[in-house]
């Protein structure tokens, strides 16, 4: 019978300690964040793409991979293309989209001058607030893993 009574109190708290797990990790998964990283966007450089609205060099944009070797990205700072980004990053740029992208007929995007983040080396140049502007994010527990995906590619 004390075995039983043992057996059983190991079994509730064995439970509990697994539901706080559980709870603790979602937690991290979902809210908590673990950094915000502030970026620079400088002026609009035409794609050379034409478009009639915003949604349209979104569409290009999205589809990079059909559109890259017909639009000309280069020139929009040294990070990169949309197509070299992971995509949990690719998210987060169309969430910026009224932001980072307008259409004037051509389809203009603004260059990335830099960003400042505690665990990267490169920083926000300091004129970025006279001739740019900052965006911020929050870096989440599911981006930080998408991160670590990327990364092991």
């Amino acid at each position: 019978m004390a075995k039983r009574n043992i057996l059983k109190i190991f079994l509730i708290f064995f439970g509990i300690v697994l539901l706080l797990g559980f709870l603790v990790g979602f937690y991290f998964y979902n809210y908590y964040v673990f950094e915000t990283v502030e970026i620079c966007v400088g002026d609009y450089q035409e794609i050379g793409q034409s478009c009639e609205t915003v949604q349209d060099c979104l569409n290009l944009l999205e589809n990079y991979e059909e559109n890259f070797n017909e639009t000309n990205f280069s020139g929009f700072g040294d990070y990169g293309n949309v197509s070299d980004l992971p995509d949990f990053a690719k998210e987060r740029l169309f969430e910026f989209s009224d932001e980072l992208i307008s259409c004037d007929g051509v389809c203009k995007v603004r260059s990335i001058d830099g960003f400042n983040s505690k665990y990267l080396e490169n920083n926000i140049p300091a004129d970025c607030s006279e001739s740019g502007k900052i965006l911020s994010t929050e870096i989440r527990g599911n981006d930080v893993l998408g991160i670590f995906r990327f990364l092991k590619k």
